[in-house]
């Protein structure tokens, strides 16, 4: 799939370009918010759900060819301890094919790590003394 038939096809999910400062390294950025997650970021008491960034690097600039994407979740969670969750090694040829599942991931994760005292998950007793 070109480029170009990737951005449109995120336009058409729902995805807004979004701005960038002189100081980030990737080449473009998009943004979608997820109003049914719940819990929402903390920080956001007006806003539903929460959101999620699409950045992507041309790989020319790294003498490689093609694009490569990286889908973030960065929130603030109940306890007050902001996160930030990635998928990244996304490129061109897969990321369409591979969005939803990666977005599920990181929605996943964002409500693994509220603090409900009845929610522990698996393995977490091997980080503990």
């Amino acid at each position: 799939m070109e480029i170009r038939e990737i951005i449109d096809w995120l336009e058409e999910q729902g995805w807004k370009i979004g701005r960038k400062s002189e100081y980030e390294t990737f080449d473009r950025v998009w943004y979608k918010r997820f109003p049914k997650v719940e819990p929402r970021c903390a920080c956001n008491e007006s806003k539903p759900g929460i959101q999620l960034s699409l950045k992507m690097w041309n790989h020319s600039n790294y003498q490689r060819d093609g694009y490569g994407f990286e889908l973030e979740l960065r929130a603030e969670p109940d306890d007050g301890v902001w996160v930030q969750l990635r998928s990244y090694g996304l490129t061109d040829s897969d990321l369409v094919d591979r969005m939803d599942s990666q977005t599920d991931k990181l929605i996943r994760a964002w409500q693994a790590v509220q603090s409900e005292e009845d929610y522990t998950p698996h393995g977490t007793e091997l980080c503990r003394d």
